[in-house]
């Protein structure tokens, strides 16, 4: 109820759980969510890590009625092709940590060549030391995050 009440504000569920994220939304909007459904302020997102995940998550995502579809790339251990369509907004981060592994430059590139066809924004999560040196393994073109990516409806200030 707070998400059709509350048009002003965006509503974001990330899970790692696409098909059990599936399940609840049609349910929900099943149980007569209203002639507003899907909501325009919700953003429905799955998070991988890998291209199986990848392979296995967004399809069912793809599928999921929503207004806004979001993938979340974190930590991005592997390169990742998104083969089985596009979202709306991509994140995108790398493992952070003792023992992080680090990504490869390349994997980002092509990445952001890949969705820049289709004008998905990304937004790039800075490594949690953001001095310039952690930023290498980033791509110029996605090292800082764009108003449209950080923000993709303009609703912010």
């Amino acid at each position: 109820a707070a998400i059709a009440v509350r048009s002003d504000l965006d509503f974001v569920f990330l899970t790692k759980r696409a098909k059990r994220m599936a399940e609840y939304v049609e349910y929900f909007a099943g149980l007569g969510a209203g002639p507003t459904w899907p909501y325009a302020n919700l953003w429905i997102g799955v998070s991988v890590s890998t291209q199986a995940e990848a392979d296995r998550k967004i399809p069912i995502l793809l599928h999921t009625p929503a207004a806004h579809r979001l993938v979340s790339i974190e930590p991005m251990l592997e390169e990742i092709h998104l083969c089985s369509g596009f979202p709306d907004w991509l994140i995108l981060g790398q493992e952070t940590g003792p023992g992080a592994r680090k990504p490869r430059q390349h994997w980002f590139h092509n990445l952001n060549t890949e969705v820049g066809v289709w004008g998905v924004p990304i937004f790039t999560k800075p490594p949690a030391a953001t001095t310039p040196q952690h930023w290498t393994c980033w791509p110029k073109e996605i090292r800082c995050a764009k108003r449209d990516a950080a923000d993709p409806r303009g609703k912010g200030k």
